[in-house]
């Protein structure tokens, strides 16, 4: 036999599984004297685990936000002459007067104090005579620096310290003892020669107004 044949025969008597292993790893040499394979080779890069404690987050800023001023439910401005400062006060005038006129917007008789009324709203303001605040905070976000018109809305009565104007110079004039109502609307203005006074029964919060005063209560 040739030295092939010699050679095969040796390698029968070698355990399957040794000749399986060698296979594996590099294949048997032929007879012709071929070189074995090369085994692949296989680069793993593998990231160091990071630390939390070693990363470091960016601080983020607070958005800082400026607290609006709180006005009081209570005010008290000017010389205050024959001022109605509470709606206890208010209701013994409304009972005095002569009667109720259906009217939406009205002038006072001087033509000084306009007024406006709607669904839970009632606005005056005076053309004459405007007052400075009592409190810091009131004209924070105005041009003006004194108040000129006082809002009753949703209850709560605002002063504005307006540079714009809600008067109608054609609107009609309310005699003194007179009571301005809106059908279907709570909300009722009073017109008296020492100013007007407008109230919400529901919330019994409201304002009065004149040339040089107002309160709110």
């Amino acid at each position: 036999m040739t030295g092939c044949t010699s050679l095969h025969r040796r390698r029968s008597r070698i355990l399957l599984a040794v000749a399986v292993a060698a296979l594996s790893v590099g294949g048997l040499t032929a007879c012709g004297g071929a070189e074995p394979l090369a085994a692949a080779t296989v680069t793993v890069w593998v990231e160091p685990p990071v630390d939390p404690a070693s990363q470091s987050t960016p601080e983020q800023a607070t958005p800082t936000t400026e607290e609006e001023p709180t006005i009081a439910a209570t005010l008290r401005a000017g010389h205050l002459n024959d001022a109605v400062s509470s709606y206890e006060q208010a209701q013994e005038h409304f009972e005095e007067a002569d009667k109720s006129v259906e009217v939406a917007a009205f002038r006072s008789p001087s033509g000084n104090i306009y007024c406006q009324l709607g669904p839970d709203f009632a606005a005056c303001e005076v053309e004459e005579g405007r007052v400075e605040p009592p409190v810091d905070g009131i004209c924070r976000d105005s041009d003006a620096d004194d108040v000129g018109r006082l809002e009753l809305v949703a209850g709560a009565v605002t002063p504005v310290c307006n540079t714009d104007s809600i008067r109608d110079p054609e609107a009609r004039k309310l005699a003194y003892g007179r009571i301005a109502e809106v059908p279907g609307v709570d909300v009722t203005c009073l017109s008296e020669e020492s100013g007007v006074t407008c109230v919400d029964p529901n919330s019994e919060h409201g304002f009065f107004i004149a040339r040089g005063t107002f309160t709110t209560f």
